[in-house]
């Protein structure tokens, strides 16, 4: 008998420069089924530094 293994956990990057907008969508993010990661970005050079996982800027 083998043993089910866990669904992978998803990865989801998020662009947005509005506080309130990132707040909102990543506080409906956590209840999503099967969990996932939620990351966040402000701007186009913060979500490229993430994709290429350079260190982000400090925001």
């Amino acid at each position: 008998m083998s043993a089910a293994l866990p669904a992978p956990v998803r990865e989801m990057l998020l662009v947005d420069d509005d506080p309130g907008d990132r707040a909102l969508i990543a506080e409906a993010w956590s209840t999503h089924q099967p969990p996932a990661r939620l990351h966040t970005a402000v701007d186009g050079a913060d979500a490229l530094a993430f994709l290429h996982r350079r260190p982000w800027p400090a925001s």
